[in-house]
């Protein structure tokens, strides 16, 4: 678990490929999403709770819970 503080979410990519990520909440409703081939440095408007952050490059798609407070 990865709490966010400040509502700001830091992604730093590792290699230059397309990058889709998403956030969902509790029920597994999309609540927002990004594309980049870059760093990700973005303000997020989430209320304070539980989501899932789910990360998809052209290989592979990493899943993580995250903690907004």
């Amino acid at each position: 678990t990865n709490p966010i503080k400040n509502q700001v979410l830091r992604i730093n990519a590792i290699h230059e490929e397309m990058v889709k990520i998403q956030i969902f909440n509790m029920q597994g409703s999309l609540v927002q999403e990004y594309k980049t081939k870059t760093n990700l440095d973005s303000t997020i408007n989430l209320n304070s709770g539980i989501y899932f952050l789910q990360i998809q490059s052209e290989t592979k798609i990493n899943l993580y819970q995250i903690i907004v407070q």
